[in-house]
């Protein structure tokens, strides 16, 4: 048998065409098959058949039969197709029915993705705070582990003191010395070049050493001591 649904007609597989539905070769098969009428016969039945005589009738009376024949088929006919008519038009019925209930249930599905969505944002938050609990413990783990394993080190281990520690009498540096006599001699070169440099920049001569030899002097100038006084005149202008 062919796979097929719950609903509706079940599928067939046609397996020799014997004519358009509206033949009469067809229609007679038809109404054969559905009120089964024999079609293979014994010997005995046709021998029999053979030996039986035609009944004589009247010509009217024979028109009439084939009349009521023909109309019988046709009726057969009409009636089995309104019989398919009628299971197909149920099985497109299941068939709507079936899809109606399938369009609801994904409707009902598209309305609640929104819901759906607003649970999924609160899973997904909830596993975030989880996540980073779960992070922050597992540090404070490691961390307690390490200082645990320090301590068990440090109860384990045993120092014992084989010579005390000597301080040195003497600093190794600086040398305090050379220290002292390379500052010495450092500052007494600047204060005599400062003192250099301005004696240059006052323009004047401290006595007849300062001159050139060969040159002839024409006279001192004494230094004149002034009074208190005239210093303080002398400063102010």
């Amino acid at each position: 048998p062919l796979p097929h649904e719950a609903y509706g007609l079940k599928p067939a597989r046609i397996i020799e065409r014997l004519g358009a539905m509206g033949d009469a070769r067809s229609v007679s098969l038809i109404c054969i098959h559905t009120h089964d009428i024999p079609t293979i016969f014994t010997p005995e039945t046709l021998a029999e058949a053979k030996r039986a005589r035609a009944v004589a009738l009247a010509n009217a009376a024979k028109h009439k039969l084939v009349g009521l024949l023909s109309e019988r088929l046709k009726a057969d006919s009409t009636r089995a197709q309104i019989t398919m008519a009628e299971q197909e038009i149920r099985s497109l019925d299941q068939r709507s029915r079936k899809l109606i209930q399938e369009s609801a249930e994904i409707q009902t599905r598209i309305q609640k993705i929104p819901i759906r969505e607003e649970e999924l944002t609160t899973i997904t938050r909830d596993y975030e705070t989880c996540k980073a609990n779960y992070h922050s413990l597992l540090d404070k783990k490691l961390a307690a582990d390490v200082a645990t394993n320090m301590e068990r080190g440090e109860k384990a281990e045993r120092f014992v003191m084989l010579d005390l520690a000597r301080p040195p009498e003497k600093p190794v540096r600086p040398k305090r010395a050379m220290l002292t006599a390379g500052g010495t001699l450092f500052w007494l070169a600047l204060a005599m070049s400062l003192a250099f440099v301005r004696e240059l920049q006052q323009n004047t001569f401290l006595g007849e050493w300062e001159l050139p030899a060969g040159t002839v002097v024409l006279g001192n100038v004494p230094e004149l001591e002034l009074s208190k006084h005239a210093r303080t005149l002398a400063k102010a202008s």
